[in-house]
């Protein structure tokens, strides 16, 4: 694949102009050369544009980091929010998943773990869709009556809360599909599986969020409404399904 084509890929996935979609390219591939180790990354180099080759040749060991850090430098070196960061991160893999083998492809997803794979999926034309922040954000506003900022405040402790009532192994299950500014609030639950009533469920929420349990039980029916539409019925019936009876009250109907 020539040079050209390659932003052309990654710009036809991303919008923006030409600039704007060459310094995406940059700032994802350099942040990847810092994830791969040397080997992987002149791996890589072998089959892409000569052009493309400065961004990931390195002479560094890996460092370790999650999803949310190499979104977090990919935002910086671009200048934008974290949202747009994700938009063009999914973009460039969907560029890199045309423009080199499979085989380098799945000795990449070796050496990343398992939130990144939003875009390896990408590269691998899997395309897992995954709902902004805003859109979230703005459905939760609607159903619970509230405005954006106090629906922000309802999606992070509902989040938190259900996360202390599921297990670790869910809550890495479903990371990837949720709106990156939602998924650290998720991970504070920590996953402990702990058992609690119904009551219990809502006093967490509003401790949380910093509201009465009946506005939480509002703003809960809300958050859980919005998530399935999110995530999709299997992974939240999934997610769902060892929730104690009387927490039905809080789940929009099948």
């Amino acid at each position: 694949m020539e040079y050209s084509g390659f932003l052309q890929i990654t710009q036809s996935e991303a919008g923006g102009d030409s600039a704007e979609t060459e310094r995406a390219a940059r700032a994802v591939l350099t942040t990847l050369a810092e994830r791969l180790s040397r080997g992987r990354a002149h791996d890589l180099l072998r089959q892409l544009p000569t052009e493309i080759k400065p961004w990931l040749d390195t002479e560094r060991s890996a460092e370790r980091f999650d999803l949310a850090e190499f979104l977090r430098r990919v935002a910086e070196r671009e200048g934008v929010d974290p949202d747009s960061a994700e938009r063009d991160a999914r973009a460039v893999f969907a560029a890199l998943g045309r423009a080199v083998s499979d085989d380098a492809i799945a000795a990449v997803a070796e050496e990343l773990p398992r939130d990144f794979e939003p875009l390896i999926a990408e590269a691998r034309s899997r395309f897992s869709q995954v709902m902004p922040t805003e859109r979230f954000v703005a459905a939760v506003a609607e159903r619970a009556r509230l405005d954006p900022s106090a629906a922000r405040r309802a999606a992070d402790a509902v989040l938190e809360a259900l996360a202390h009532r599921v297990t670790a192994g869910e809550i890495d299950h479903l990371i990837p599909r949720l709106p990156f500014e939602l998924r650290e609030p998720f991970r504070r639950g920590g996953g402990a599986a702990e058992r609690m009533t119904l009551d219990r469920f809502l006093a967490l929420i509003g401790d949380i969020e910093g509201v009465e349990p009946f506005e939480a039980s509002e703003h809960a029916r809300a958050v859980f409404t919005v998530l399935r539409e999110a995530v999709g019925d299997d992974d939240y019936f999934t997610l769902t399904a060892g929730l104690p009876p009387d927490h039905n009250v809080l789940l929009p109907p099948p």
